[in-house]
């Protein structure tokens, strides 16, 4: 675990201490002893690494107590989640429950800062000295960008209920076409479009982006736009 001023940076990814929760939720329930949950990760109970991993469940919002750990109402949503809109709802609480991430994204709500633009706010944030500020950026920017949950985006292209209908020429009736729609769902609302060319590559571009993004969340090559480099 890491300090700046008064605020603490977890030592711990999220995503790894996500997966530690739901581990010991599918083994213990919502309470198990620590010595436990280092057998089921099959990790040393007076390792390091176990230490970092134990301190940074509690920073994160996800489990209470030393000896006997619990899991909050936060862990018990991360472990539990089974759709994509559960489990991005719960890490938001987690990252939210971090106070010293919590004010980054308060002041830079739609990309990650910088490195520069992340380290006045640091500076702005903890009243940190400028060594202090250096040397804890890189963990800072690591935890941020893993935590990080862009909107939630999922395309669906269907058939209207409605059939459009037009006459054909040389035609004695009328044909029937389905009108083909396409539907853009966010973590915010969704949006229906007609299928034409132009929408269907505004969608192609849409989900391009939105793989960058997942690509740089999980370590894989990839960029999310950035402000102040």
């Amino acid at each position: 675990m890491g300090r700046l001023g008064e605020f603490e940076i977890p030592a711990v990814r999220l995503t790894d201490a996500a997966n530690a929760v739901e581990r010991a939720h599918r083994a213990f329930g919502a309470q198990f002893e620590r010595e436990s949950l280092a057998g089921a990760l099959r990790l040393r109970g007076r390792g390091g690494w176990f230490a970092a991993l134990v301190t940074s469940l509690r920073i994160w919002g996800l489990a209470s107590g030393r000896g006997t750990l619990r899991l909050t109402g936060t862990g018990l949503r991360v472990a539990r989640a089974e759709s994509t809109a559960e489990k991005s709802a719960a890490r938001r609480e987690a990252l939210m429950a971090v106070p010293l991430l919590r004010e980054i994204v308060r002041r830079s709500p739609d990309a990650i800062p910088g490195r520069t633009d992340l380290a006045l706010m640091l500076a702005e944030i903890t009243a940190a000295d400028a060594g202090r500020i250096h040397s804890s950026l890189g963990q800072v920017r690591k935890v941020l960008t893993d935590a990080w949950q862009p909107p939630a985006l999922e395309l669906t292209v269907s058939s209207s209920p409605e059939p459009a209908r037009r006459q054909a020429s040389g035609d004695n009736g009328a044909n029937e076409r389905l009108a083909a729609t396409i539907e853009l769902s966010f973590s915010g609302g969704k949006v229906s479009l007609p299928e034409t060319a132009p929408n269907l590559e505004l969608a192609a571009s849409l989900l391009r982006r939105r793989a960058t993004e997942l690509g740089l969340a999980s370590g894989r090559p990839g960029r999310i736009e950035e402000r102040g480099e």
